[in-house]
């Protein structure tokens, strides 16, 4: 089967297409390959992370949501990230082959080139009339009642419209084969507008990581759902998300999740001894800053299941789970905490009861811990350890372990 090119369209459930962008990775997260679109055309107002996304040509799931800005800020950046499946994607953007590099200084006169029109060969082409913009537009996104009209800040217009519907998340690159921006809107009027490249790889929505542009995929690339509490349920249909759960808002920004979450990691670690700033990365990791599906509707970052010996509440949830060597769709229990002190102490106990796990417990910071977890065999992936000392480090944790 011909696999996903960037600029190819892509849907959530049966909602009206976008394009996928380019391929980016986090080389803290260097494990994963993320397909980089417009947030408005893959994030309905129910929408969660973990959530399924697919090739509109074939239906076909290619990844599923792993993380998104607010349309917000200046300058503006509209942007989602999928984790795509390394087996189903190619890198290279269709009709204008893999990028050149990165323009961080676009200028007005530069050449801009976007993805063919359907059944063409030659990119559609325009030049720059005007870079930092603000631009109101109206946003349109999947199932949402209203098309609200937002300011667009410090966006980048061409001197003529080259984009059409649909090509919101579509990669725009200079003259060189340098990505510019990713569209976001258009029109007759305006031309297209674009939001520069460089407020999207450096993104405070993505807790203090930097995303780079990703050429080519190898064998060390994972396909989503890891871990499970990203990736535990598919898209809600239009005519059924008025029925979904009540579900607390996820935490807007990682500076929201470390508020809410720090009372609770620093007094679980007064009964536990776990670092507090251990327990807020891994949680962090884990649950996608606290907007997997689980941690908005049962306040569970870890994505643990109500096994026999749970007597709490439970929250019925769909997930895929590998069977018999083929992934199989079916409905588990899993534990619904009353707040995230009930989570972080559950969770705590699974160390503290733990054999494998005693020798950590004489570390008293959150860097010390994710070494002795990862030693103790808590996760298959090699770099998990890293990953947790990048948050801590990135987000100034440590200190929190002094507290």
């Amino acid at each position: 089967m011909k696999p996903f090119q960037c600029g190819d369209s892509l849907s959530y459930g049966q909602f009206p297409r976008g394009a996928g962008g380019c391929l980016v990775r986090f080389p803290e997260l260097g494990d994963r390959a993320l397909l980089l679109t417009a947030g408005h055309v893959v994030l309905p107002s129910f929408a969660q992370q973990g959530d399924a996304i697919s090739n509109l040509a074939t239906g076909q799931m290619i990844g599923r949501l792993f993380s998104w800005t607010s349309i917000d800020g200046n300058p503006t950046a509209d942007a989602a990230l999928i984790w795509v499946d390394p087996a189903q994607v190619a890198p290279n953007i269709r009709g204008l082959g893999l990028p050149s590099g990165v323009n961080m200084s676009p200028a007005v006169g530069e050449v801009v080139r976007i993805v063919p029109h359907g059944g063409q060969t030659q990119p559609r082409e325009a030049r720059i009339r005007a870079v930092d913009a603000s631009i109101d537009v109206m946003v349109e996104g999947p199932g949402w009642d209203t098309a609200p009209t937002i300011t667009y800040r410090g966006q980048i217009v061409t001197d003529r419209l080259i984009s059409e519907g649909g090509d919101s998340g579509a990669i725009a690159l200079d003259g060189k084969g340098r990505v510019l921006g990713m569209v976001v809107a258009g029109g007759t009027e305006v031309g297209t507008i674009i939001t520069p490249i460089a407020p999207i790889l450096k993104n405070s929505a993505w807790g203090g990581l930097q995303l780079e542009i990703l050429l080519n995929i190898d064998s060390g690339f994972v396909a989503p759902p890891l871990p499970a509490a990203a990736a535990v349920s598919d898209p809600v249909p239009q005519e059924a998300a008025p029925e979904a759960a009540p579900e607390a808002a996820p935490p807007a920004t990682p500076e929201a999740f470390i508020a809410a979450l720090q009372p609770a990691a620093i007094a679980s670690m007064h009964d536990f001894k776990i670092p507090a700033s251990f327990t807020l990365a891994q949680g962090a990791l884990e649950s996608g800053w606290g907007k997997s599906k689980l941690a908005t509707l049962a306040m569970n970052l870890f994505g643990v299941k109500a096994d026999a010996s749970w007597h709490g509440d439970v929250l019925p949830m769909e997930t895929r789970e590998f069977i018999h060597g083929e992934w199989i769709q079916l409905t588990a229990s899993w534990r619904k905490y009353a707040d995230w002190k009930q989570c972080l102490d559950d969770h705590a106990r699974f160390f503290q009861s733990n054999p494998r796990y005693k020798d950590c417990f004489r570390e008293s910071t959150g860097v010390g811990f994710a070494k002795a977890v990862a030693k103790a065999g808590y996760a298959t992936d090699p770099g998990y350890a890293d990953k947790l000392i990048a948050v801590i480090n990135k987000r100034g944790l440590s200190a929190l372990d002094d507290l």
